[in-house]
């Protein structure tokens, strides 16, 4: 993954001064601080335990909440627009909070959703819901998410499939922190645990297995390099 047009020094930002970059919710941000490099990333905290508040910060969320958005995204939209980052990333691509923050200042701002598992959830959200769905930029696994967004009819306006940033991690502790020589794999598993699915998705958890089987009878057949990592 790149993140465009960058420039800065790598720093944890606290304070409303400006930053290159947003990262939206604490969560997993150690997934993604490795994507900002050198450059200046603010860690957003949505769950407004220490707000920050000034004039401009006052009138832009009131000015937001004017427009029907709840004060919550309002507030979090006024604060990332005083920051004046080029991209906000998340790694909660199923947020609905990202949703309605991007949907207020996608305009002017990079914002972009980075796959974090299979989404499943999405299957289930009734149209009235998945409508709802705003992401600028999504940095998906693969085509089949373009296809069942679409089918939702959610509001994904620019698709990027990438895999997943997970394995990519995977690739590089095997290459690097283990010094083993660069392998390249046609096909990794990911071995995903799944105690308890079944209650909610009947047949899943033996499908999980099911997948890494078919995936090594195929590799046998077509003489292919396969990896399953440990999730």
């Amino acid at each position: 993954l790149k993140i465009p047009a960058l420039q800065g020094v790598n720093n944890k930002v606290e304070t409303l001064k400006e930053s290159d970059i947003v990262i939206f919710e604490r969560t997993n941000e150690d997934y993604l601080i490795p994507l900002c490099g050198n450059f200046s990333y603010k860690l957003l905290d949505i769950n407004l335990m220490n707000p920050q508040i000034n004039f401009e910060v006052s009138f832009n969320t009131l000015k937001y909440i004017s427009f029907g958005n709840s004060i919550k995204s309002s507030y979090l939209a006024a604060l990332i627009k005083q920051i004046n980052p080029k991209t906000v990333i998340t790694f909660i691509d199923n947020s609905a909070l990202f949703y309605s923050v991007s949907r207020i200042l996608h305009k002017n701002i990079f914002f972009l959703a980075i796959q974090n598992a299979s989404r499943y959830d999405i299957l289930d959200l009734p149209n009235s819901k998945s409508k709802k769905i705003h992401i600028p930029n999504f940095a998906c696994f693969g085509e089949y998410e373009r296809d069942m967004y679409t089918k939702k009819n959610a509001n994904v306006e620019n698709y990027i499939p990438v895999g997943s940033l997970r394995e990519s991690y995977y690739r590089d502790y095997i290459i690097q922190k283990k010094n083993r020589p660069s392998s390249q794999y046609d096909i990794c598993v990911i071995a995903e645990a799944s105690p308890g699915w079944d209650e909610r998705y009947p047949g899943y958890e033996d499908a999980t297995g099911n997948i890494a089987k078919y995936a090594v009878k195929y590799c046998k057949e077509r003489g292919l390099k396969i990896v399953i990592a440990r999730y």
